[in-house]
């Protein structure tokens, strides 16, 4: 099919461009502005700074993207130059996570706006947008504004993310890279294919009578003539990944279905913000449709025309406002031998914390190797990783001696055996794995997957979860798969919340994502298979207390599964 027949203009695009140009200035009545990331929000000075908060500091990223090279690791506190005299700021596809043009230690980068402050209170530079700000500001370069009294000035303003449109030619249209006729053509778009609109970061370009509109579909980014893009019908008013919250003033019921008949399995209170992770699906009691949502704990649908769109909750480390308490000092180190300290013995508990499941109770006179490092729970009370036998959980350290140094075991027990010193295979790999969680529920597998927020696979034409994901209660022990050297534990913006990688050798390595709190180990620490690492959360991008486990083959994941012992 020829070009000029995808991008034929004539007296269609009058008639069609009238009706996109309501169309979507309708939208922009019911649907709240973003911020406007098209062109500078207002003129910046130079000179301008900011400072990382959080208690982990911040990643300097190559680009305004989550996925993006990693440049740097900026402390808290750090002073860092605003660019945004230069380049303006963009704001996320979640619709929520503003990016700032930074400039620090001779680096150019960017960082995510909720690791920064700023003595800016620019409405259209928030770090996020609750999507209750005014009109949104006018470029400041009047040129590169449409030309005034342009019948698509209305809509061409900042769009709220999620904003959908639809090709409108019975003969399908051309998604080009550029926005030109002369661009090379990406995709050809069927008619009634729902696009997403991009106009949240990328303002519209206006060539001779053309408007191209940028746009996101099936992954891939491009422009097409707004003479081709018609109401998207009964498109989603939300996308995967974006932070909502319930109009209504009594909260909002979570349901195990699409629809009011589905049972309940949960609520949202009015303060609550959650995340959508797919939808909608179409339902006779709902305008907008039915969303599957998380709240981290709960998974389920509610009705999307009790929805609003939210802002983004903040960091998890900078959100704690409650003092840390005091906490024990540590008495015991990974392959010291210890023993219950009375005669009542001790529980082994499934995490570092009293309201675990008790997996055992170990009489006194019991040997029990420390395996791994020192962990606290909300009270300051230091908890021991430890062994006995076949059994691995977390002793509190009150109830703790050196061995030999514990009440007698009644006499009518047998005398204890010491636990023998295991030899020394801290950063040895085994050349097999183990699963990291001992009683988990298997949740989702490796491959692709029906959640929309997962990253899309051209190659294989679907959304792919890249790991497996098992699930167990929060603080339920993380162990390591198998032995080698810790590559990274902290924090990541990446969805994975808390995390652990440990590099294996001869190209192998494994990830440990959601953890729910600070992992147990460092970067550079030597760890043999079966160390506990860190606790099941559900940091980041989560939908529930468990481990997202990766296992990585030269740089590539691979099903898990293929490689356990």
């Amino acid at each position: 099919m020829a070009d000029t027949t995808r991008d034929r203009v004539g007296s269609r695009l009058s008639a069609v461009a009238v009706r996109v140009a309501l169309t979507l200035a309708v939208v922009l009545l019911t649907l709240a502005p973003a911020a406007t990331v098209g062109g500078a929000a207002r003129q910046a000075t130079a000179g301008e700074t900011g400072v990382i908060t959080g208690t982990d500091g911040a990643l300097l990223r190559a680009e305004p993207a989550f996925g993006a090279a990693v440049l740097d690791t900026l402390s808290p506190g750090t002073v860092v130059g605003l660019r945004i005299d230069q380049v303006d700021t963009r704001l996320d596809p979640d619709g929520a996570t503003r990016w700032w043009p930074i400039a620090v230690a001779g680096q150019d980068g960017w960082v995510a706006g909720y690791y920064l402050e700023t003595a800016i209170d620019d409405p259209a530079l928030a770090g996020e947008s609750d999507g209750t700000d005014g009109e949104p500001a006018a470029p400041v370069d009047d040129a590169a504004a449409p030309p005034a009294g342009n019948i698509d000035d209305a809509a061409a303003a900042a769009l709220p993310a999620g904003t959908t449109a639809r090709v409108s030619d019975p003969d399908g249209v051309n998604l080009r890279s550029e926005p030109s006729t002369d661009a090379e053509v990406i995709d050809t778009l069927a008619p009634d294919t729902v696009v997403a609109l991009r106009t949240d970061q990328v303002d519209t370009v206006t060539t001779g009578d053309l408007r191209w509109w940028p746009v996101r579909v099936y992954g891939q980014d491009g422009w097409i003539a707004g003479s081709y893009l018609g109401t998207s019908g009964s498109a989603a008013t939300f996308r995967a990944g974006q932070y909502v919250a319930s109009t209504a003033d009594d909260g909002l019921n979570i349901r195990a279905g699409a629809g009011q008949d589905a049972e309940r399995v949960g609520s949202i209170d009015p303060a609550d913000v959650v995340q959508v992770m797919d939808g909608p699906v179409p339902a006779t009691d709902s305008a907008n449709g039915w969303y599957l949502i998380t709240t981290g704990d709960v998974t389920g649908y509610v009705d999307g025309d009790l929805l609003r769109a939210a802002s983004q909750p903040a960091a998890p480390e900078s959100s704690v406002s409650d003092p840390t308490p005091e906490r024990q000092p540590a008495r015991f180190s990974r392959g010291d031998t210890v023993e219950p300290a009375d005669a009542d013995g001790v529980n082994l508990r499934e995490s570092a914390s009293t309201a675990s499941t008790v997996i055992e109770t170990l009489d006194a006179g019991t040997a029990l190797r420390v395996v791994g490092d020192a962990a606290y729970d909300d009270e300051g009370i230091v908890w021991y990783p430890v062994a006995a036998g076949n059994l691995t959980g977390f002793a509190a350290g009150d109830f703790l001696v050196p061995l030999g140094e514990g009440a007698a075991a009644p006499a009518d027990d047998p005398d204890p055996t010491v636990f023998p010193a295991p030899p020394n295979t801290a950063g040895v790999a085994t050349g097999s794995f183990i699963l990291p969680v001992v009683g988990y529920t298997f949740t989702q597998s490796y491959g692709c997957s029906p959640y929309a927020f997962e990253p899309w696979n051209g190659s294989l034409g679907c959304n792919f979860h890249n790991g497996i994901d098992l699930a167990a209660d929060a603080y339920t022990a993380i162990l390591a798969s198998d032995g080698g050297v810790v590559k990274y534990a902290g924090w990541c913006d990446c969805g994975l919340g808390y995390y652990v990688e440990i590099d294996h050798g001869n190209g192998f390595a494994t990830v440990y994502g959601h953890m729910a709190e600070m992992p147990y180990v460092v970067s550079d620490q030597s760890v043999s298979q079966g160390d506990v690492i860190g606790p099941i959360g559900s940091t980041g991008l989560s939908t529930g207390p468990h481990v997202h486990f990766m296992l990585k083959v030269n740089g590539g994941t691979v099903d898990p599964f293929g490689y356990l012992g």
